[in-house]
């Protein structure tokens, strides 16, 4: 069985009437070359203690990922893609990103309120701006009752 089969199966059988997010995020507009560390998690309004977060993203201060000026969009490579959200919740994504320079890049709690989601619908987050560069949020829907597909990312075009 492939993996993300698994992982909606698992998904399935932790929360009833959930719905999966396919969480992809991009640094944008990059102004100049620096590194970037720190992390990223994700967890939902049902598990209300913090230390349950799921770590998507972690980098220390000792493996900083390369980020260069005129290299596009560039995705941030999270070790993990799917969460699992019940109907009803929220989902809450924090961000704690630094650059080299140890300086703070984004710092930044976004919660999603995870209503009526539509099969396959898109969540485009607004740019957050830092300073060095932009980093785009999108979150890709997918509900488990509907027919088993691929997902895509679609991104709202850069103003």
């Amino acid at each position: 069985m492939e993996r993300s089969s698994r992982q909606s199966m698992d998904l399935a059988e932790v929360y009833r009437n959930a719905v999966e997010a396919h969480v992809e995020v991009k640094i944008t507009d990059v102004e100049s070359d620096f590194d970037l560390y720190g992390v990223i998690t994700a967890r939902t309004s049902a598990i209300t203690e913090t230390p349950y977060s799921s770590i998507l993203f972690f980098k220390g201060e000792d493996e900083k990922m390369s980020v260069k000026r005129g290299d596009g969009e560039i995705d941030i490579d999270l070790s993990r893609r799917i969460v699992g959200v019940p109907l009803g919740s929220q989902l809450i994504l924090q961000f704690c990103l630094f650059s080299d320079d140890n300086n703070v890049l984004v710092r930044e709690r976004v919660s999603i309120d995870v209503q009526n989601i539509v099969q396959d619908s898109t969540y485009p987050h607004p740019l957050m701006l830092c300073g060095k560069c932009g980093i785009r949020l999108g979150i890709k829907w997918r509900c488990q009752r509907g027919p088993n597909t691929t997902p895509t990312y679609e991104w709202p075009d850069s103003d």
